[in-house]
């Protein structure tokens, strides 16, 4: 199922919003950067000891499409932070989350 550019921004809210949800139930504070643009990340988290920056990734279909550079800002951002760079993707409706650490 192939979605549309505002189909797809919507379904990447929504999974932002479920992964912040999901970060809370495991007594981390978490946000989601509203607007961010390419270079910037999607959320971040952190529990008082670690920090994660996360790129937020889902999809309808069978195929999720990811950048080399924005896993490049990914990793560039989590240096500048000190914090630990992460993938997440979901399928919708076919699995759960999957998490990528990216080594910084």
């Amino acid at each position: 199922m192939d979605l549309d550019v505002e189909n797809r921004q919507s379904l990447n809210i929504k999974h932002e919003y479920e992964l912040i949800n999901l970060f809370r139930d495991q007594n981390f504070e978490a946000a989601r950067l509203p607007g961010a643009i390419s270079r910037a990340p999607d959320l971040i988290a952190g529990d008082g000891e670690t920090v994660f920056i996360l790129r937020v990734k889902a999809t309808g279909g069978e195929r999720i499409e990811l950048f080399k550079k924005h896993v490049w800002d990914l990793k560039r951002f989590s240096v500048k932070l000190k914090a630990k760079p992460l993938l997440a993707l979901k399928y919708e409706g076919h699995s759960p989350w999957i998490f990528a650490h990216l080594s910084a």
